[in-house]
């Protein structure tokens, strides 16, 4: 087992985040979030005023910022892994095929090193980017809004800004796991439609085998695995984790009306299962790569 030196990996995570800058990768990323996220807000406030019963500048704080939370999640959702899946794929796999794996290790750096190192500047690179694009979302409403509860924004941005470190570490967990890009390239596009459309099927499938249909009859309150199995994905647990943090958001009170809301739907249960999403994958694929023969 390698140890980790803090020194080589600020020396990868600058390296790599530089190298980001210098190829463009960086100034393009920050490009479409910019682009993506402020056209968000826009189209936001125009569709508030359209349908409102009150102009955008008379909204409420905390409903104006709780809406535009909501407004963004399920595209940033979308957006979030296919970027960091992207960013981080070609981080090791792409060393390996190039053969600068050689001179990277002929450093004092392990691979151990290797794998956070990457880990950390890639994904600065996605959440600088994001920071940028959100950035001026935020300032494209303000501007529009009387009040705005900042402070909504914040919680979505840091959650945002974990879901994104997610991807980044399944698409480096990924990258350290074969020496070809294109496998590597392969993989992390099995993996974004895996989760974006095959994960909750298996939810469908167990169902049916169990009750014979493929969702809970209408009206009927459906078993509490099947309310918790969507939280196991990063996407689920992204949705669930703001979803409770937020104030007045959360839709298990109707399912629970008259009993104690299980601890296994707490929203801290949720941010965990992000943090285990980060940590398990990478600390595999590490044990793989320090026996993989470069």
């Amino acid at each position: 087992m390698s140890s980790l030196s803090l020194d080589s990996v600020r020396a990868i995570a600058k390296k790599d985040f530089q190298d980001a800058a210098r190829s463009k990768v960086l100034w393009l990323l920050t490009l479409l979030f910019v682009a993506f996220l402020g056209g968000m807000a826009f189209l936001f406030v125009w569709l508030d005023d359209l349908f409102a019963r009150q102009p955008a500048a008379q909204q409420g704080a905390e409903i104006a910022a709780i809406d535009l939370i909501f407004f963004l999640q399920t595209p940033v959702a979308l957006l979030i892994p296919l970027i960091g899946l992207l960013v981080g794929y070609k981080a090791l796999a792409g060393e390996v095929d190039s053969g600068s794996a050689k001179i990277l290790f002929s450093l004092p750096h392990s691979r151990l090193d290797a794998i956070v190192g990457k880990f950390i500047g890639r994904t600065l690179v996605l959440w600088t980017s994001f920071f940028a694009g959100l950035l001026v979302a935020v300032v494209v409403v303000v501007a529009l809004y009387d009040e705005f509860n900042i402070g909504h924004i914040l919680v979505f941005t840091l959650l945002s800004l974990l879901f994104g470190a997610v991807y980044v570490g399944l698409g480096v967990a990924i990258s350290a796991l074969t020496k070809s890009t294109t496998k590597a390239a392969a993989a992390v596009v099995g993996v974004f439609f895996f989760f974006s459309f095959v994960f909750d099927r298996f939810r469908d499938v167990v169902y049916y085998l169990l009750e014979g249909q493929v969702i809970p009859a209408f009206g009927t309150r459906p078993p509490n695995w099947y309310l918790f199995y969507p939280r196991l994905s990063p996407g689920g647990s992204y949705g669930a984790a703001l979803a409770g943090l937020l104030p007045e958001v959360n839709p298990l009170q109707n399912l629970f009306p008259q009993g104690e809301i299980p601890f296994y739907f707490s929203k801290w249960v949720a941010v965990v299962i992000l943090i285990l999403w980060i940590v398990v994958p990478l600390g595999l694929s590490y044990l793989r790569f320090e026996q993989l023969d470069l």
